[in-house]
């Protein structure tokens, strides 16, 4: 199966936990599946590389934090998704970003595959729930930065010396806007 729990929170390797994690489940007796939407960004010029321009997309969703029951309807899903990305990629490299497993989770959810497989699913919101480095900045000015339970980049996986709340000012976040 997808996990021996009958409950687990899936977590990249490269996020930060400042908070208590029970409102995730909580929100799995009602649901099969959690996720959590992506930012709408589009490349910058310049000194700015990444521009957030929404903190929020519908449309799209992050497959670095998310929540799941394990019971039979997921299992099918999951398989069905690890599928996908291997057809996707034969051949090609899986870190394309075309060709990452979270494009073809958003390829089967606009496929419809939720309803197919009869997943129930509900979203938390990515400002607390999966706040990606390029958000940060947007958070913070927006007075939201203490909410944020999960952080989401590769500098909570290089830093171990800078206390949380510095990193919405880090130089290294200049690039985003």
């Amino acid at each position: 199966g997808a996990s021996p729990y009958l409950e687990t929170l899936y977590l990249d390797c490269d996020t930060f936990i400042r908070g208590d994690l029970s409102p995730l489940f909580s929100m799995l007796a009602d649901v099969d599946l959690v996720l959590t939407n992506g930012a709408v960004w589009e490349w910058g010029t310049g000194d700015v590389k990444l521009r957030t321009t929404a903190l929020t997309d519908p449309t799209y969703f992050n497959s670095g934090v998310f929540a799941f029951r394990n019971v039979p309807a997921i299992q099918t899903l999951f398989a069905n998704w690890w599928q996908a990305w291997v057809d996707r990629t034969a051949g090609e490299s899986r870190f394309k970003p075309s060709n990452s497993d979270q494009t073809v989770l958003n390829i089967l959810l606009r496929s419809r595959a939720l309803e197919q497989h009869g997943v129930t699913m509900a979203v938390a919101d990515n400002k607390i729930w999966n706040c990606v480095g390029s958000m940060w900045p947007q958070v913070a000015s927006a007075g939201l930065w203490s909410q944020v339970v999960i952080l989401h980049s590769h500098i909570c996986s290089q830093s171990n010396s800078l206390h949380v709340d510095e990193l919405p000012g880090l130089p290294e976040l200049a690039r985003f806007r």
